[in-house]
């Protein structure tokens, strides 16, 4: 089954180059970078890459901001059998291929994550990484930088992402819970520190866990979850 890696970007003229690299060295069908309108260089990086001709090809299409709605114009674009949501600072395992088909061929679950290891060497962020896999597997919940994947048939399915500023992944989790759930591959993707190191690591653990305990236990609105979401892209 051919794999198509969909990444949503927004200004991401410092990173995406090497994010593009990286993605192109996993065995995919292509790679589909979708621009939320930056104001930056991000698209000209993107068509430069892009010229080169390198395999897989990269295809850059247009989609209005948001993630949720990002993916969704990556996948509507898309031609593999297989989705990986890639966000552009991470990435993904050597052998994410073999894994990502294991999962689907085992017909286990109707969709797959990976575990989560944040790019540093500090012991603060083993921990983080240790306490976001176990609380992924222990609700059943994958977040978005742990590269979600399903098939095409499965992603028009459940209708895509729900259309909402934040909390997309979990709301997508919830759906294919109804499904069987998800199933967490015991492989890391390499997420940038990033977000820690722009506004502190206690205070960005604890912002992010508050998020997503008032949107699964009291319905808050993602909405008014965003209005202050520090989006670091």
């Amino acid at each position: 089954m051919n794999i198509s890696i969909i990444i949503p970007v927004l200004n991401e003229e410092k990173i995406i180059a090497e994010t593009l690299a990286e993605a192109s060295r996993h065995n995919v069908c292509e790679i589909i970078v979708v621009d939320g309108g930056s104001v930056d260089r991000t698209r000209k990086i993107v068509q430069e890459y892009s010229s080169r001709g390198i395999a897989p090809p990269v295809k850059l299409v247009m989609s209005p901001r948001g993630r949720a709605g990002q993916m969704n114009a990556g996948a509507g674009a898309a031609q593999g059998d297989i989705f990986v949501f890639l966000h552009a600072d991470c990435r993904l395992p050597a052998d994410a291929i073999q894994a990502m088909r294991a999962v689907i061929e085992r017909g286990c679950a109707p969709a797959g994550a990976f575990d989560l290891r944040i790019d540093s060497p500090l012991p603060r962020y083993r921990i983080i990484s240790w306490w976001a896999n176990a609380r992924s597997r222990a609700t059943g919940i994958a977040y978005g930088d742990q590269a979600m994947f399903m098939t095409k048939s499965v992603f028009g399915r459940i209708g895509g992402f729900a259309d909402i500023p934040l909390m997309e992944d979990i709301e997508l989790s919830g759906r294919l819970k109804k499904l069987g759930g998800i199933a967490f591959v015991n492989k890391p993707v390499l997420a940038s520190a990033r977000r820690f190191a722009s506004r502190g690591v206690v205070r960005t653990v604890l912002e992010d866990w508050l998020r997503a305990l008032r949107y699964t236990l009291f319905d808050a609105d993602p909405a008014l979850l965003a209005a202050n979401y520090p989006d670091e892209r």
